[in-house]
Parts: C-alpha cells; structure tokens; sequence
C-alpha cells in the first residue's frame, strides 16, 4: 500500500484545525497518512475573477508538480 499525503493550501486554523488533528490521528495507525500544508497564492487586494483564476490555476499547478510521478 503506499502512502497518503493531504495538503492544504495555507494555515488551517481553529476548529477546522482541531477537526483535522483528530482526524488524522485516528486514520494514522491504520493508514501511512501525513498533512502537509503549504503556502498559499494571494491575489492583489481588488482581484477579479480573471485574477481569481489566475491564483487558483497557480495553486494546482504547484500541487501538480509535486506529485510523485
């Protein structure tokens, strides 16, 4: 079986933070799972859509790359 990585895209904080912690832990000692959260792309203070866009196709190509082939 190989391993499980879940990345997030910029700090996960709070109950969502809290929730993913336990999650996780319950998962680990049945399945090799890490988290890895990596920073996030911002847009300029008054995007629009086209620059919405922009940063999310920039986001999914960073997680693209770093898939293992």
């Amino acid at each position: 079986m190989g391993r499980i990585i879940v990345r997030s895209l910029g700090p996960v904080r709070g109950p969502w933070r809290e929730a993913a912690e336990d999650y996780l832990a319950r998962l680990r000692p049945r399945l090799p799972i890490t988290w890895e959260e990596r920073s996030e792309v911002h847009a300029p203070p008054k995007a629009g859509a086209a620059d919405e866009a922009k940063v999310r196709a920039k986001e999914a190509e960073r997680l693209l790359r770093d898939l293992p082939q």
